[in-house]
Protein backbone atom coordinates (compact mmCIF):
# COMPACT_ATOMS: atom_id res chain seq x y z
CA UNK A 1 0.00 0.00 0.00
CA UNK A 2 1.27 3.37 -0.48
CA UNK A 3 2.04 6.05 1.84
CA UNK A 4 0.17 9.39 1.46
CA UNK A 5 2.19 12.62 2.75
CA UNK A 6 -0.19 14.65 4.93
CA UNK A 7 1.89 18.06 4.86
CA UNK A 8 1.92 20.24 7.59
CA UNK A 9 3.29 23.41 5.45
CA UNK A 10 3.71 25.84 8.59
CA UNK A 11 6.46 23.62 8.61
CA UNK A 12 7.91 21.19 5.99
CA UNK A 13 7.58 17.60 7.56
CA UNK A 14 10.42 15.52 7.75
CA UNK A 15 8.87 13.48 4.84
CA UNK A 16 8.42 16.21 2.70
CA UNK A 17 12.26 17.45 2.89
CA UNK A 18 13.65 13.71 2.46
CA UNK A 19 11.36 13.47 -0.61
CA UNK A 20 12.98 17.08 -2.03
CA UNK A 21 16.41 15.34 -0.97
CA UNK A 22 15.78 12.16 -3.06
CA UNK A 23 14.26 13.88 -6.22
CA UNK A 24 17.11 15.85 -6.65
CA UNK A 25 18.89 12.74 -6.87
CA UNK A 26 17.33 10.94 -9.44
CA UNK A 27 16.30 11.13 -13.24
CA UNK A 28 12.93 11.79 -14.63
CA UNK A 29 11.55 7.89 -14.30
CA UNK A 30 12.97 7.65 -10.99
CA UNK A 31 11.12 10.96 -9.51
CA UNK A 32 8.08 9.36 -10.70
CA UNK A 33 8.21 6.12 -9.45
CA UNK A 34 9.11 7.30 -6.03
CA UNK A 35 6.41 10.29 -6.16
CA UNK A 36 4.00 7.23 -7.30
CA UNK A 37 5.04 5.50 -4.38
CA UNK A 38 4.68 8.50 -2.01
CA UNK A 39 1.15 9.21 -3.58
CA UNK A 40 -2.09 7.10 -3.52
CA UNK A 41 -3.49 9.37 -6.13
CA UNK A 42 -1.54 11.84 -7.96
CA UNK A 43 -3.35 14.29 -10.77
CA UNK A 44 -1.52 16.28 -13.69
CA UNK A 45 -3.15 19.14 -15.18
CA UNK A 46 -2.14 20.05 -18.60
CA UNK A 47 -2.17 23.26 -20.93
CA UNK A 48 -0.31 21.22 -23.28
CA UNK A 49 2.96 23.45 -23.29
CA UNK A 50 6.50 22.04 -24.01
CA UNK A 51 7.38 20.85 -20.45
CA UNK A 52 3.94 19.48 -20.21
CA UNK A 53 4.19 17.32 -23.17
CA UNK A 54 7.53 15.70 -21.70
CA UNK A 55 5.70 15.54 -18.31
CA UNK A 56 3.13 13.78 -20.22
CA UNK A 57 5.31 11.56 -22.16
CA UNK A 58 7.27 10.21 -19.03
CA UNK A 59 4.68 9.82 -17.21
CA UNK A 60 3.09 7.51 -19.75
CA UNK A 61 6.09 5.49 -20.82
CA UNK A 62 6.61 5.22 -16.67
CA UNK A 63 3.50 4.10 -16.05
CA UNK A 64 2.94 6.49 -13.51
CA UNK A 65 -1.15 6.11 -11.88
CA UNK A 66 -1.95 9.76 -13.09
CA UNK A 67 -5.56 11.59 -13.62
CA UNK A 68 -4.86 13.51 -16.43
CA UNK A 69 -7.01 17.05 -16.49
CA UNK A 70 -6.58 19.15 -19.63
CA UNK A 71 -6.41 22.63 -18.48
CA UNK A 72 -9.17 24.96 -20.60
CA UNK A 73 -7.57 27.96 -19.44
CA UNK A 74 -4.30 26.96 -20.85
CA UNK A 75 -1.81 30.16 -22.64
CA UNK A 76 -2.50 28.97 -26.56
CA UNK A 77 -4.71 29.40 -29.45
CA UNK A 78 -7.52 27.44 -29.07
CA UNK A 79 -7.04 25.79 -32.44
CA UNK A 80 -2.96 24.68 -31.38
CA UNK A 81 -4.66 23.66 -28.03
CA UNK A 82 -7.09 21.91 -29.92
CA UNK A 83 -5.04 20.55 -31.63
CA UNK A 84 -2.71 19.49 -29.14
CA UNK A 85 -5.16 17.70 -27.48
CA UNK A 86 -6.31 15.86 -29.67
CA UNK A 87 -2.67 14.53 -31.14
CA UNK A 88 -2.01 14.14 -27.71
CA UNK A 89 -5.17 11.73 -26.59
CA UNK A 90 -4.23 9.75 -29.78
CA UNK A 91 -0.80 9.14 -29.55
CA UNK A 92 -0.50 7.86 -25.72
CA UNK A 93 -4.43 6.70 -25.83
CA UNK A 94 -5.24 9.08 -22.96
CA UNK A 95 -8.75 10.30 -21.90
CA UNK A 96 -8.43 13.57 -20.24
CA UNK A 97 -10.89 14.64 -17.54
CA UNK A 98 -12.28 18.07 -17.51
CA UNK A 99 -11.32 18.49 -12.92
CA UNK A 100 -9.21 16.63 -10.46
CA UNK A 101 -10.86 14.19 -8.39
CA UNK A 102 -11.65 15.19 -4.40
CA UNK A 103 -9.30 12.53 -3.77
CA UNK A 104 -5.85 13.85 -5.28
CA UNK A 105 -2.98 14.00 -2.55
CA UNK A 106 -0.80 15.93 -4.94
CA UNK A 107 -0.53 17.59 -8.72
CA UNK A 108 2.08 17.49 -10.75
CA UNK A 109 3.13 20.54 -12.65
CA UNK A 110 6.01 21.23 -14.98
CA UNK A 111 6.28 24.94 -14.39
CA UNK A 112 9.72 26.38 -15.07
CA UNK A 113 10.19 26.98 -11.18
CA UNK A 114 13.36 25.35 -9.45
CA UNK A 115 11.26 23.97 -6.40
CA UNK A 116 10.40 20.51 -6.55
CA UNK A 117 7.77 20.59 -4.02
CA UNK A 118 5.25 24.05 -2.91
CA UNK A 119 1.81 24.48 -1.60
CA UNK A 120 -1.20 25.07 -3.65
CA UNK A 121 -3.12 27.28 -1.75
CA UNK A 122 -6.42 27.16 -3.59
CA UNK A 123 -6.55 23.32 -2.61
CA UNK A 124 -4.16 22.96 -0.29
CA UNK A 125 -2.30 19.85 -2.16
CA UNK A 126 1.11 19.15 -2.47
CA UNK A 127 2.44 20.42 -5.71
CA UNK A 128 5.16 18.34 -7.58
CA UNK A 129 7.36 19.30 -10.42
CA UNK A 130 9.56 16.59 -10.98
CA UNK A 131 11.45 19.01 -14.11
CA UNK A 132 12.25 21.60 -11.27
CA UNK A 133 15.96 21.28 -12.31
CA UNK A 134 15.48 21.18 -15.89
CA UNK A 135 16.73 23.10 -18.56
CA UNK A 136 15.18 24.35 -21.97
CA UNK A 137 17.78 22.41 -23.14
CA UNK A 138 16.99 19.19 -21.69
CA UNK A 139 13.31 19.67 -22.57
CA UNK A 140 14.46 19.80 -26.16
CA UNK A 141 16.24 17.00 -26.50
CA UNK A 142 14.11 14.52 -24.39
CA UNK A 143 10.90 15.44 -27.19
CA UNK A 144 13.51 15.18 -30.03
CA UNK A 145 14.96 11.83 -28.52
CA UNK A 146 11.42 10.44 -27.89
CA UNK A 147 9.50 12.29 -30.64
CA UNK A 148 7.31 14.03 -28.20
CA UNK A 149 4.21 15.52 -29.71
CA UNK A 150 4.64 19.55 -29.38
CA UNK A 151 3.91 22.88 -30.93
CA UNK A 152 6.68 24.03 -32.85
CA UNK A 153 6.42 27.57 -31.46
CA UNK A 154 7.40 26.11 -28.13
CA UNK A 155 10.55 24.79 -29.85
CA UNK A 156 11.39 28.13 -30.83
CA UNK A 157 10.31 30.30 -28.25
CA UNK A 158 12.35 27.58 -25.46
CA UNK A 159 15.53 27.52 -27.64
CA UNK A 160 15.76 29.82 -30.77
CA UNK A 161 18.84 28.39 -32.10
CA UNK A 162 17.19 25.42 -32.78
CA UNK A 163 15.81 25.61 -36.50
CA UNK A 164 12.68 23.86 -38.29
CA UNK A 165 13.81 23.43 -41.50
CA UNK A 166 11.51 23.31 -44.29
CA UNK A 167 11.48 19.96 -46.14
Amino acid sequence: MSRVISPNFATPSAKTKHLIQRMARFDLHDRLELIGNEFEQTGFRTGFSLSDQVLTHALITSRAKVEFVIDLDADKNPEVLESLHSITQETYALKFDKRLSKHVAAVLVSDNVDKYIAKDKVRNLLTINPLADWSSKDLIEYVLAHEVPVDPADMLVAQPEYKIQAA
